[in-house]
């Protein structure tokens, strides 16, 4: 598929297939306070970063902000801060306990970890993968 085609390059998802791929992942995302509005350009690269949900009193704004939830942290894995470290633990337990049995699991892994060197290595942890130095590419 496209989405497979885009996630194993590092291009955002084709926008004819974003909203398939949001509205899969959506409701779940959505009932774990890990979604907003901003969150539905994520896979299509077109996002920006919302800066108040990793902190300690999250984003009051919740699922109507505009901006990203869903984690962005081009870091060193090493040198992430805490609540990005907390807030992406979340959002990959979350990830691979619901979607993990999909035969498309990679792709979306591929898809969301996009922004976040971190979550990509929490998604490759779960899965028992190894770990590969700066990468966002082959998950």
């Amino acid at each position: 598929t496209s989405v497979q085609a885009a996630a194993a390059s590092t291009d955002p998802v084709d926008d004819a297939d974003a909203p398939a791929l949001n509205a899969i992942v959506r409701p779940v995302f959505l009932r774990e306070a890990l979604w907003s509005k901003g969150s539905e350009a994520h896979v299509r690269g077109i996002c920006k970063a919302c800066h108040f949900v990793h902190n300690s009193r999250s984003c009051f704004q919740g699922a109507d902000c505009i901006f990203c939830h869903v984690p962005h942290s081009h870091d060193d894995p090493s040198k992430v801060g805490l609540a990005r470290r907390t807030y992406c633990q979340k959002f990959a337990r979350v990830m691979f306990d619901n979607f993990r049995s999909r035969d498309d699991f990679e792709d979306m892994a591929v898809a969301f970890s996009s922004h976040s060197n971190y979550l990509e290595s929490q998604l490759r942890d779960l899965r028992g993968l190894p770990r590969q130095k700066d990468s966002i590419i082959s998950l």
